[in-house]
């Protein structure tokens, strides 16, 4: 999921599941997203009507962003789109767990609001408030602040409490991308070992040198946009895992 096609929305204060007759429950408002967080959907009630907003992307760039009302009746929990100038777009939103999965009723006028590929039909679960993509940017902003000023004990535990919240909802691209931070941050504590395992769960662990990044995206089976987005983080992944492999030797 790329980010830039993703919309952090606000909604109002949470409130209870809503019960009408028949056993049928709305979800409760909220954010809620699949994991790995590839696409977001945003519950709110206006005082008058639930609404529901959906935004996903998938890895060929696709993407997608759907918003209206929430109907109950006839035991089913229906989100329908309320857009000018497009088909209605349903889908059926099923509890399961804590989430709601999702089902498009109508895949021909759906797809003309979403790409081919994009990931609407999933598993919804709760976005704890600090997993918003927001959020996470504001954490790692403070991670930056700790590293800058050396603080680097500090700055890992930023990075643990992330990860221990939020890991099911990061995707292989940000999951790389602050495991560079990770890795970087045991470099300057002087833990190359532990700079070297961090950095070998990565996507690019296999690769042996820059050079061998020519064939980064064939290897890896990336989409155009998935390339570009990803290049600098694999970069500086074997730049990084460069020197703590210094390191380690000059021990």
């Amino acid at each position: 999921m790329f980010r830039q096609w993703m919309m952090a929305l606000l909604v109002s204060a949470g409130a209870a599941p809503l019960a009408l007759a028949g056993a049928v429950v709305a979800p409760a408002n909220g954010h809620y997203a699949t994991q790995p967080g590839s696409a977001e959907l945003v519950i709110s009630f206006d005082g008058a009507q639930r609404r529901f907003a959906l935004d996903g992307s998938s890895r060929n760039g696709s993407s997608c962003s759907l918003s209206g009302v929430i109907q109950l009746g006839a035991g089913r929990v229906i989100a329908r789109t309320v857009q000018p100038d497009a088909p209605v777009c349903q889908l059926q939103l099923r509890p399961e767990g804590d989430g709601w999965r999702t089902q498009v009723l109508d895949v021909a006028a759906c797809r003309q609001h979403c790409g081919m590929h994009s990931e609407i039909a999933a598993l919804f679960l709760p976005l704890p408030d600090a997993c918003r993509w927001n959020m996470r940017e504001q954490t790692r902003a403070r991670f930056r602040q700790h590293y800058e000023r050396r603080n680097y004990e500090q700055a890992l535990q930023i990075l643990d409490g992330l990860e221990a919240e939020c890991g099911g909802f990061i995707d292989w691209l940000e999951a790389d991308a602050i495991a560079n931070d990770r890795a970087i941050t045991q470099f300057r504590l002087g833990q190359p070992a532990q700079c070297l395992r961090t950095l070998g769960k990565t996507r690019v662990a296999g690769f042996s040198s820059l050079e061998q990044l020519e064939q980064l995206r064939s290897r890896l089976q990336l989409s155009r946009l998935e390339h570009q987005a990803y290049l600098p983080v694999a970069q500086a992944t074997l730049y990084n895992r460069n020197k703590c492999q210094q390191a380690l030797a000059a021990r």
